[in-house]
């Protein structure tokens, strides 16, 4: 290839926001796919002509990594959460200087190790436990005075709140325990341990961030809105942009760029969410790429730039812009949310969202007719539908949120045929 090859491994949903953007630069983009073939979440919106070529990598064999090499790439990227360890493989073996620590992937990828990781570097945590065995769940619980208290059960590694489960006072924490290690996870791996958290309370916000050389630049900090609907507590009901100099968010700043210290983050997007509870910031989770969903879109409406947009230029001239982000309009993402399994009735209502002053974009994905299930995660969230609303002024913003708000309560959904 004639540009500068550039390898972005699974570039799904924001991944293919990354490989867009890089074409347009010049770059000569490579898609990797971790396995046989593609994600079947994904599927329908993978096209391999949008690549200068695709490669199927089932396990990182020598000859697949001499085959990598042979194309001189000049970075390696993961495009989702499922291909952060094959690109950490890969960039330690053809990038080594535009890569994180190899010995710390396992940090960046499973959640017991990413708080093993923080705690190591006195970073306040979440009390957390990581096992399959449900009676050193038991055992712990006693051991912390978490017995009788509100929990959190989820796998050990996924995204989008897969599977993330309230456990109100924890008396039912062993079924929760049981279903996640029985079941097969967002990346379509069996879950083999379970994670089992103190539930804490608190403002949960998303710092995106972009890093060369383990010096950690944010681009975006938003809030998210979550609610609990059927036992599951991280259901994403909204995403709200802040201004970088908000007050507070230094320490929430602080705290996010020395958690990528402790996680071995060097070079590359990251997603890092934070809760900042009354003992100050602790970590949720992050993840060594780029915020999904296709987050760089709004958060470039937002600050006039992303993550996206700081690789690019990086890559071009090797400029880093360390420090913050500029805040041009407010910007919050409304996810549209089934509080119930059935079927809907009225989803033309929706279409009066279009309507609102801020509305920028309103995607739709039902109609009437349709079976729907309740929200419970983020996926499910984002595939119901959203809006993008946008305005200069946040009273707008905030006053057609609440608008949609009411209007969900109009929706009609019947219950499923079977139970009728």
């Amino acid at each position: 290839m004639d540009s500068p090859v550039v390898v972005v491994v699974d570039p799904y949903s924001s991944g293919k926001l990354l490989a867009a953007a890089l074409r347009r630069a010049g770059f000569s983009v490579v898609a990797v796919i971790t396995g046989s073939s593609v994600c079947d979440f994904y599927a329908s919106g993978f096209a391999e002509s949008d690549f200068d070529d695709c490669l199927y990598c089932a396990s990182v064999t020598p000859d697949f990594a001499d085959r990598v090499r042979s194309l001189n790439p000049v970075a390696v990227l993961p495009g989702v959460e499922m291909g952060v360890a094959l690109a950490d493989v890969l960039a330690a073996e053809l990038t080594p200087h535009l890569a994180n620590e190899a010995g710390l992937s396992s940090a960046r990828q499973h959640k017991g190790a990413m708080v093993e990781a923080l705690a190591a570097h006195r970073l306040e945590v979440i009390r957390t436990l990581c096992t399959s065995d449900p009676d050193k769940v038991a055992a712990w619980l006693e051991e912390q005075g978490l017995r009788g208290r509100d929990l959190v059960v989820k796998p050990a590694e996924s995204a989008g709140t897969d599977g993330v489960t309230l456990v109100v006072g924890g008396i039912e924490w062993r079924r929760a325990f049981d279903k996640v290690l029985s079941s097969v996870n967002y990346l379509g791996r069996p879950n083999e341990e379970v994670i089992v958290q103190e539930y804490v309370v608190g403002t949960e916000y998303v710092v995106n961030t972009f890093s060369v050389d383990g010096r950690h630049s944010v681009t975006d900090i938003s809030r998210y809105g979550k609610v609990s609907v059927g036992g599951r507590m991280a259901v994403y009901e909204s995403l709200e942009y802040l201004p970088y100099d908000e007050p507070g968010h230094a320490k929430l700043i602080d705290y996010t760029q020395r958690a990528l210290d402790a996680l071995g983050v060097r070079f590359g997007p990251a997603h890092t969410e934070v809760m900042v509870t009354e003992r100050g910031p602790v970590l949720i989770e992050s993840g060594a790429r780029l915020g999904g969903g296709g987050m760089p879109l709004s958060a470039r409406m937002a600050t006039g730039d992303n993550g996206i947009g700081r690789l690019v230029r990086f890559l071009e001239c090797g400029e880093f812009e360390y420090g913050g982000y500029a805040f041009e309009k407010s910007v919050r993402i409304v996810f549209l949310m089934s509080s119930a399994t059935g079927v809907i009735r009225n989803a033309s209502l929706y279409q009066e969202i279009a309507d609102l002053c801020s509305c920028d974009s309103l995607r739709v994905s039902v109609q009437d007719g349709d079976l729907v299930r309740a929200s419970v995660n983020f996926f499910d969230s984002f595939a119901f539908g959203f809006a993008v609303l946008a305005h200069p002024d946040p009273r707008q913003v905030r006053h057609d949120y609440e608008v949609i708000r009411r209007l969900e309560k109009r929706i009609v959904i019947d219950p499923p045929p079977e139970s009728s």
